[in-house]
C-alpha cells in the first residue's frame, strides 16, 4: 500500500508507480483545498 520510504516523496525522488500516484493525489488535494478556500472566501464576500 504505502511506500517503505515516504521521505522519497519529500525529496522529489521518483519511486515507481506508487510515487506517481501519491504525488498526483497530493497535488489534487492541494488544488482541491485551494479551490474550496477560494469558493469559501467568495461566499463570505457575498454575505
Amino acid at each position: 500500500m504505502y511506500s517503505s520510504k515516504p521521505h522519497n516523496i519529500l525529496k522529489g525522488i521518483p519511486n515507481g508507480k506508487n510515487h506517481t500516484l501519491q504525488y498526483h493525489y497530493h497535488s489534487f488535494a492541494l488544488h482541491t483545498i485551494a479551490y474550496l478556500q477560494q469558493c469559501h472566501s467568495h461566499l463570505l464576500a457575498e454575505l
